[in-house]
């Protein structure tokens, strides 16, 4: 509104006594708004307007503050209030009609208009009117209508910039227009602010876009860009990511299968879901002018529905999930019809953010047809980036490429999910066939839906046809007017622009693969199970074996091999070969060990042969010399003439194997494949005849005369009682010539595919085998563990020789093991027991974390992880390590069973069905399996009772756990199948007793038992009971997650209770929820305890929190040293509920705190409670500032946080004191329960050395998890 008008109406002046007083305020907020502080004058106009609610300088110049703060919603609430009280001038209609443009739904559209259309009247030619004019006839689908209007503003102010950032969105820019000059002058401006500059780029921007000039475009929405995403907080991918994360987790199949049937058949909507630009306002065309449909727009609807069904339930959506029966799902069905119109009609929808919310519509309305809309990425990229939007902060990821990106992929993903797990009917519209045939497309639309035309398309279309030419790629109008293909490809001039857009895109797409099962956990169940719980998982770690031959192995080397490969050394040392070695070319070079050892015959001047004279050809490559004569050139490849081409002969000496001098036996021959190996082998028929293993070099390929071939070799086998059993160690070469590197451009090569040679291994053959003695058998074993590595060939010939000695080999090979490197399982069940009874604090987190970083591919660091994180109170964070434990160990049913234990507790009972009946499948004779099911059957909100009475049967006749824990939780599961089969003595007597079995234990076992006992007495009908239950569980330290579902459950049955003293803080707790729901999670980071819960508990009003106020006065006693009428300072006071402990004992109590949301809630139950004289402040530690001394001041854990040395704290605290008044000191927590801060004695020392003396000493541990101390000093003097 403008700064200076005449009112309508008179003022309404306040009192004269205190008219003196409002002068001075409503002119201290004007001076403050001509300073543009906004924020200070709001604060004292708020104050302002609580004295003089109806005033009317008041009530202006607080919805003039609240548009400087862009605080839009309430801005429009106080110009209503003013419109309501009678004023009309042409600057409040004005006013109210853009605060109402900025959530520009359908009927704000229509409402603005209409205050506009009253102060054209009044002033037809205000410029501030005909461009707001402008903006709603644009907004209400009127493009050519809103071009007058700004034709006319022009006319009034043609070098107006703002108006011709309009223009740039209404028609193509042609080179001559005088936006450039116009808009160009406009950015010399130093003093636009980064709004107002961004908005100026990107006009310009879309200007050069229409002349074609891509390069300057993009640099001018670049530009934009930047100042836009640096103006935002940081894009927070992890919402995003999170949110696809639950619905993908909680959204599954079997959830709809179990609810979906309950709800209305009813069809009052067709809604069109995709990311902004992808092509939702085109589909949405289509169906204008179609018989009994509704264009509904971007209504936000379904967000509010949602906030209505989860109200009750602190805003938790996972929560409501998991309490929903048949029943519930057929109210809540019911209630959405009703809401979205049941009139007939069918409302068409279009707002993004329905995507997310699209499971409410699969379990209260599955027959609702969802379209989704499509795009290329670029195209889809490039319209983004280039779009400037209306509120920057609802699509902040579209200013970065990389979060653009990742949004785009994240939006598939969801779209998939949906595609895979909604029963309601899903089409598929894509951009491109949309814009090149939509009258196709419309027609298969209204052909699925049933629908028909009341209006021809040709006719709504022709409406603003003529407008075609003016519409841009980025600005999409809400007008029917002809769908144009124009726009596609546009991505494609801007491909090398937007790589890092691409990348952000495939990082996100990989992150989230495809679920073929969409459940939590999609792992499928292997052929062998076993429970990881009883079975020693890594018998390799005790199992004893080792090879004791009764004498030695013969290998005969021939060409030295095993010397080349540095093994023989190792191999002799272990006493069990001896080694005849050939080294003809004399190049192994054997070490002096070697040489001097007995095991080894090291001979240089013969090899193996026939026994006559041979020569070896010394070729280019040494790796080619041979005693075989290579072929001639003409017969070989270029590059294997270079090789073997021939430098010098040399005479050798062979000696046939037969001939060989004390040679009766060998066990192990190894042959080269460069040397005659059939005439080898012929003449060493005798010799070989018990041989228990052959290997022979072959080359693939003939470079050699008298070269042996694999077939040869095959055939020599055949008939000397052998079998080939592998290639070994193959070596392939590529068919590219590496001889011509610049004929080969390429960044990477492929792997060669041509087999060169290879070592083929020869085996006693079948019959051979089967004669064996177990002597042989022992040392065939051995060979092909040590050398070859081949253990299922040596398993089977230690099987024949009988006893446990093969299955002893497997173990100690690891065979049996069914994890590999971890910690062990006591050091994780020790941990496991820490978590059951609450110690999930970070430390605890980042222990376990560590586990899973060392032991990245260990199932059980997994599985425990995942324990830790829900019970650190993240769901959604568990799963994962979940589905990595499953898909390490998918055999493992124990796993599985964590999983039904982590989903039951975090709600998901309808995933926990599905796995428990996957693995009971399997094993129906399980009673841990078994143990599950009933426990998931409780769970249920309205399990069938057919299963309730057959699992209660099953229960009766099976053993109880002898674990006292265990044990407790099945008596709990067994009263609650009581209570589904409606025996409700029995239900709430087994609900005792399994309480009376923990005795005094408290923690999470309690908690769980007590919010089960609620569940009973809510499905009964004892709702006081309940409430007292709840709370108790609230009251249990320490906190767990049940702690955080008990007080939403509290929440929800606390109106339904019929006693006066629960009635009488209903409307508290209420409060404080809704308190609590209007900050940010960054302004509330002070301001919570454990799981969310707040810091401080007051037991009176059963407000939870981790630490308890009235607990802890207790310990402390500080009533013993105050006196009557006391003062009381709290030093960072939290909620202040320590002073309202000691308010009936106080004249005068103040505290403050930084947290304001704190603060805002302390307020709440002080003037519950009626407690005026306790007095609580949003302040820091230095803008406190003492007026009185006080008899009591409290310190606890503060002097860690107060950023002043501890002896000027002690001086502080001194000068805050009476003389004789006392100060209570503590210590921080440390996530320790048998140790307190370190130093703190020191600390507190000093802080008594500032004079005071030492009243008493103490210590607590009231949060179950810190153990802190506390001093109560007195002031001397």
């Amino acid at each position: 509104m403008a700064k200076h008008r005449k009112a309508a109406l008179p003022f309404v002046k306040p009192a004269d006594n205190a008219g003196k007083v409002y002068q001075q305020q409503l002119a201290q907020a004007k001076l403050l708004y001509q300073q543009e502080q906004y924020a200070a004058a709001e604060s004292l106009l708020a104050e302002l307007r609580t004295l003089h609610p109806n005033d009317i300088a008041v009530l202006t110049h607080y919805g003039d503050t609240l548009v400087k703060l862009e605080r839009w919603e309430a801005a429009q609430a106080v110009y209503q209030q003013l419109y309501d009280q009678g004023m009309r001038t042409p600057e409040l209609l004005m006013a109210l009609a853009q605060s109402l443009l900025r959530n520009p739904l359908k009927a704000r559209v229509l409402q603005a208009l209409a205050h506009l259309d009253e102060a054209e009247k009044k002033q037809p030619n205000n410029l501030t009117l005909l461009s707001l004019k402008c903006n709603a006839l644009m907004l209400a689908g009127q493009p050519a209508l809103a071009k007058q209007y700004l034709m006319r503003a022009l006319q009034q102010d043609p070098e107006n910039a703002a108006l011709y950032q309009t223009l740039a969105s209404l028609q193509t820019i042609t080179a001559d227009s005088p936006i450039f000059d116009i808009l160009g002058r406009y950015l010399e401006d130093a003093t636009l602010s980064a709004s107002m500059r961004s908005q100026a780029l990107a006009a310009l921007g879309k200007a050069y876009l229409d002349l074609g000039e891509d390069a300057r475009a993009f640099d001018l929405f670049e530009q934009a860009n930047k100042l836009v995403h640096e103006s935002l907080p940081p894009s927070n991918a992890a919402t995003f990511d999170g949110n696809l994360t639950f619905v993908r987790n909680h959204y599954t199949a079997s959830l709809f299968q179990q609810l979906s049937p309950f709800a209305s058949s009813k069809v009052p909507q067709v809604i069109v879901a995709g990311l902004s630009r992808s092509g939702k306002s085109l589909v949405e065309s289509l169906f204008r002018g179609v018989e009994g449909v509704e264009l509904a727009g971007e209504g936000d609807l379904l967000a509010k529905f949602n906030d209505s069904l989860t109200a009750s339930y602190g805003g938790n959506l996972a929560t409501w999930l998991a309490e929903q029966t048949p029943e519930s799902i057929a109210q809540a069905s019911q209630r959405y019809i009703e809401q979205r119109g049941d009139d007939g009609k069918l409302r068409v929808t279009t707002i993004p953010g329905d995507l997310w919310y699209l499971g409410h519509i699969g379990l209260l309305a599955p027959k609702v047809p969802v379209i989704f809309c499509v795009r290329n990425v670029l195209d889809l990229a490039v319209t983004g980036y280039f779009q400037m939007y209306a509120k920057p902060e609802d699509n902040r990821y579209s200013y970065d490429q990389p979060s653009l990106g990742r949004q785009i992929a994240v939006t598939e993903k969801v779209m998939e999910h949906w595609t895979q797990v909604l029963p309601n009917p899903i089409y598929l519209v894509e951009y491109g066939e949309l814009v090149t045939n939509p009258q196709q497309v419309m027609e298969n639309l209204l052909g699925k839906l049933g629908l028909k035309r009341a209006q021809s398309y040709e006719s709504v279309v022709g409406e603003n046809a003529a407008l075609l030419g003016d519409l841009g790629p980025i600005v999409s109008w809400d007008a029917p007017m002809p769908i144009t293909n124009r726009f596609m490809g546009l991505g494609e001039r801007f491909r090398d622009k937007f790589a890092p857009m691409m990348q952000g895109y495939k990082q996100a797409v990989a992150e989230f693969p495809r679920l073929d099962v969409p459940n939590v956990l999609p792992e499928p169940l292997p052929g062998h199970l076993y429970d990881g719980d009883t079975l020693d998982l890594q018998p390799s770690k005790t199992a004893k074996f080792e090879w004791v031959l009764d004498t030695p192995l013969n290998v005969l080397d021939n060409t030295s091999l095993l010397l080349r490969m540095g093994n023989a050394d190792k191999l002799m040392g272990l006493n069990t070969f001896n080694f005849l070695s050939f080294d003809v070319t004399g190049d192994a070079n054997p070490s002096p060990s070697e040489l001097q050892n007995p095991r080894l015959q090291y001979v240089k001047d013969m090899l193996l042969g026939d026994g006559q004279p041979t020569v070896l050809y010394g070729c280019m490559s040494t790796d080619c010399t041979s005693t075989l004569k290579p072929l001639p050139a003409a017969q070989l490849t270029a590059q294997q003439a270079d090789d073997l081409e021939v430098l010098a002969e040399f005479p050798v000496r062979t000696v046939a194997l037969d001939q060989i001098d004390g040679m009766t036996h060998l066990d192990c021959l190894l042959l080269g494949p460069r040397n005659d190996s059939l005439a080898i082998l012929e003449n060493g028929k005798r010799v070989l005849a018990d041989t228990l293993l052959i290997q022979v070099g072959v080359l693939f390929e003939q470079l050699y005369e008298r070269q042996t071939s694999f077939a040869e070799l095959s055939y020599w086998a055949a008939q000397n009682g052998f079998r080939m059993h592998q290639l070994a160690k193959p070596v392939f070469h590529s068919a590219i010539d590496t001889r011509a590197p610049e004929l080969r451009p390429f960044a990477r090569e492929p792997e060669g595919s041509v087999l060169e040679q290879a070592n083929v291994l020869l085996l006693p053959n079948l019959e051979r085998t089967a004669k064996l003695t177990d002597s042989q058998r022992l040392k065939l074993a051995f060979v092909l563990d040590g050398l070859y590595g081949l253990h299922d060939q040596a398993y089977a010939l230690l099987q024949a020789i009988g006893g446990d000695l093969a299955d002893n080999f497997f173990k100690a090979r690891g065979y049996f093991d069914y994890r590999g490197d971890g910690p062990a399982m006591q050091e994780l069940a020790d941990f496991r027991a820490k978590l059951a009874d609450g110690a999930s604090h970070l430390a605890l987190g980042v222990e376990l974390q560590t586990l899973g970083q060392r032991f990245p591919l260990d199932a059980q660091s997994q599985r425990l992880f995942a324990e830790f994180c829900f019970w650190h109170g993240n769901l959604e964070q568990a799963i994962a390590p979940l589905q990595m434990a499953t898909k390490l160990a998918p055999g493992d049913f124990s796993i599985r069973m964590t999983a039904v234990d982590v989903l039951l507790r975090g709600g998901l009972w309808w995933e926990a069905e599905i796995v428990q009946q996957a693995v009971q499948k399997r094993l129906p004779e399980s009673l841990h399996v078994r143990k599950r099911g009933w426990q998931v059957l409780a769970a249920q909100p309205a399990p069938d009772k057919v299963q309730v009475q057959r699992a209660l049967q099953q229960r009766e006749e099976a053993p109880w756990s002898e674990d006292g824990r265990e044990q407790a939780l099945e008596l709990s599961t067994q009263a609650r199948l009581y209570a589904h089969a409606g025996q409700v003595d029995a239900a709430l007597a087994g609900h005792t007793q399994a309480l009376s079995s923990i005795a005094e234990k408290v923690g999470p076992l309690k908690a769980e038992l007590l919010l089960a006992q609620a569940q009973t007495q809510l499905q009964v009908g004892q709702v006081d009971a309940a409430c007292h239950s709840l709370w108790q569980a609230c009251n249990t330290r320490p906190y767990s997650p049940y702690a955080v579902r008990a007080y939403q459950r509290f929440l929800q049955a606390l109106p339904k209770a019929g006693d006066a003293a629960l009635q009488a803080i209903v409307g508290l707790h209420q409060d404080i929820q809704k308190a609590w729901a209007g900050y940010s999670k960054d302004a509330l980071q002070y301001s919570f305890g454990d799981y969310g819960l707040p810091y401080q508990s007051f037991e009176p009003l059963m407000l939870p929190g981790t630490r308890p106020a009235m607990h802890r006065l207790g310990i402390y006693n500080l009533e013993e040293f105050l006196p009557s009428k006391a003062r009381a300072l709290d030093i960072g006071c939290n909620h202040g509920f320590l002073l309202m402990g000691l308010a009936d004992k106080l004249e005068y109590g103040y505290g403050f705190d930084i947290s304001k949301s704190c603060i805002d809630v302390g307020r709440k139950v002080a003037a519950h409670l009626g407690h005026s004289h306790i007095d609580l402040n949003h302040l820091t530690f230095d803008q406190f500032k003492l007026t009185k001394a006080f008899d009591l001041v409290i310190a606890c854990a503060v002097h860690h946080w107060i950023g002043m040395p501890l002896d000027a704290f002690g001086k502080k605290l001194y000068s805050f004191c009476k003389p004789g008044g006392i100060v209570l000191l503590e210590s921080q927590g440390t996530r320790n329960t048998e140790s307190t801060e370190v130093g703190f004695l020191e600390k507190a020392n000093t802080i008594v050395s500032a004079g005071f003396k030492v009243l008493r000493t103490g210590s607590l541990c009231d949060d179950g998890l810190n153990y802190r101390e506390f001093w109560v000093l007195r002031r001397v003097g």
